[in-house]
């Protein structure tokens, strides 16, 4: 009789320190830190395998008062969890937005136009240095310089639709 009211108030009080603080969900987490099991309490005070993390070493944006509703509020925020020595640290990580398509096609003629303006810009005022030689200079840059010149602009077209496509920002 005495085994089964120990088992019974050790279940209770188990149950009682477990609602004292709330699981954090497995989609808050990073792929590599989902085997953790992190919690937090009212006090905001997080738990990882049931050690505390330290003031310290949580990320500045947790450590403000209900950082971690404001986390929860958006699913584009993860935390990850890395072993510092005997404890842990907890570091916030933001999903980005992609630009989109506006974004990338605003990248890429960006990037085209920026090219072709200073190299073709470049052959014009070289061709002007030399006065009244000035559109035979300019046809013979052209001729030499043109293709490598369009070659780099559609080199600076793919690098502004990258830039302007991958990320604009935190959502």
């Amino acid at each position: 009789m005495l085994k089964q009211v120990t088992a019974v108030a050790l279940c209770v009080s188990s149950f009682v320190v477990a609602s004292d603080s709330t699981k954090i969900a497995a989609k808050h987490l990073l792929a590599s830190s989902q085997h953790y099991n992190v919690t937090y309490d009212a006090n905001d005070v997080i738990k990882v395998n049931g050690q505390r993390v330290e003031h310290y070493d949580l990320d500045s944006s947790l450590r403000k008062p209900n950082a971690l509703k404001d986390l929860f509020k958006s699913d584009r925020s993860k935390l990850e969890v890395s072993r510092i020595g005997a404890g842990y640290a907890l570091k916030r990580h933001d999903q980005l937005k992609g630009g989109g398509l506006g974004g990338t096609t605003l990248g890429a003629y960006i990037g085209k136009f920026t090219v072709l303006f200073i190299g073709h810009g470049a052959i014009l005022i070289a061709s002007s240095l030399t006065g009244p030689a000035a559109p035979a200079t300019f046809a013979a840059l052209e001729g030499t310089f043109g293709l490598q010149i369009e070659a780099a602009s559609q080199v600076g077209a793919i690098a502004g639709g990258i830039i302007g496509g991958v990320a604009t920002g935190p959502v």
